[in-house]
């Protein structure tokens, strides 16, 4: 028996788990812990429990994939405690933990699904593990496999920027003037308190960075001194600004230049005159689930879509999708997209 293991979703809680188990004897050892309606044999999915010395380890759902007999991927709860259990019970049946990366490259996965599972360890929030899980189940092989025409690719490449929204999370940096309320509204935020507020000014001396959940978009977020140089640095290398302020006759800093940046209104809850912008109150939370929807909106990051699609998740994807809608506006033909393709899966090196 050489059966190994590796564990596909990132450290932490989590809704749901996963574990990568291959290798020869793999059946035979899942047998000997899997309880369900039906035995393992054929490809498909099974739903039921993992035992171990008498005591149930946990609810699971195991894949086995078409012609792949020796590969099963093990769904269960998320959280460090039940897919610690499964771990100590594949390595008491004679498993051994593989290093991830050896594992993926001998996983019998093509590129697509290994790249799909590098991104899912680093994935940061839900929306980005449910997106990365699609991909690991073949839903971008399918459709880079597929017969790709105009509208396909446009649809490919419209989700590479939710991809990259995703796993090349976006920078947003906090400025304003000294005492508006910025550290206040950064650990509103943030949902937790990182920035320190004190009613006396330039307490912030330079800059924090929080990593920010909103509506399952990460975002680094960055609380800044009223104007330093780090000040000037973070902003000039951010995606976003967030400009907060009081009064409606203020007028962003001359430093600013060109960046592009979302004018918003704080301490409303004290009848402050409107600053005009979005309206919000770092104190009492108010207006900040809409200042929250401006920002994703901002960053057009689109989110109507269901999860279960086809997403590129890495820059190596992104190329790939902008060098077929290039060859798409030259009219070329499909055999030469579908030799681009192959050439991708098949690279010995990446």
């Amino acid at each position: 028996m050489s059966v190994r293991y590796t564990r596909l979703t990132p450290p932490g809680e989590g809704g749901i788990g996963k574990i990568l188990v291959w290798g020869a004897g793999t059946l035979q050892l899942l047998c000997s812990i899997f309880v369900g309606k039906r035995p393992l044999a054929e490809a498909g999915l099974y739903h039921g429990q993992l035992t171990y010395d008498g005591q149930l380890l946990d609810e699971v759902i195991l894949r086995l994939p078409e012609g792949e007999p020796e590969r099963v991927e093990v769904t269960a709860h998320g959280g460090e405690v039940p897919l610690s259990r499964i771990a100590r019970a594949l390595e008491a049946h004679g498993a051994r933990v593989g290093e991830h990366e050896h594992c993926l490259r001998q996983s019998g996965l093509d590129r697509i699904r290994i790249e799909a599972l590098r991104a899912l360890r680093d994935a940061r929030t839900a929306l980005a593990v449910e997106i990365a899980l699609a991909q690991v189940d073949g839903r971008l092989t399918e459709a880079l496999r597929g017969p790709l025409d105009r509208d396909r690719v446009a649809h490919l490449r419209e989700a590479a920027q939710l991809g990259c929204a995703l796993f090349a999370p976006r920078r947003v940096v906090l400025i304003g003037s000294a005492n508006v309320g910025k550290s206040s509204l950064f650990n509103r935020l943030a949902g937790q308190t990182i920035s320190l507020v004190d009613e006396n000014p330039a307490t912030t001396r330079d800059w924090v960075t929080a990593a920010m959940d909103v509506k399952g978009v990460p975002i680094d977020l960055i609380d800044t001194a009223a104007d330093s140089v780090g000040t000037r640095e973070q902003t000039h290398k951010a995606d976003r600004v967030l400009w907060l302020c009081e009064a409606e006759a203020a007028e962003p800093p001359e430093w600013l230049g060109g960046c592009h940046a979302l004018r918003v209104s704080n301490k409303q809850d004290l009848e402050v005159p409107a600053g005009g912008g979005i309206p919000v109150s770092a104190a009492t939370g108010e207006g900040v689930d809409r200042l929250a929807a401006e920002l994703i909106a901002d960053l057009d990051v689109q989110l109507t879509h269901g999860v279960d699609r086809a997403v590129p998740l890495c820059p190596a994807q992104w190329t790939l999708v902008d060098t077929l809608w290039g060859l798409i506006d030259s009219d070329s033909r499909p055999a030469e997209l579908a030799r681009v393709v192959d050439d991708y899966f098949d690279a010995q090196e990446w």
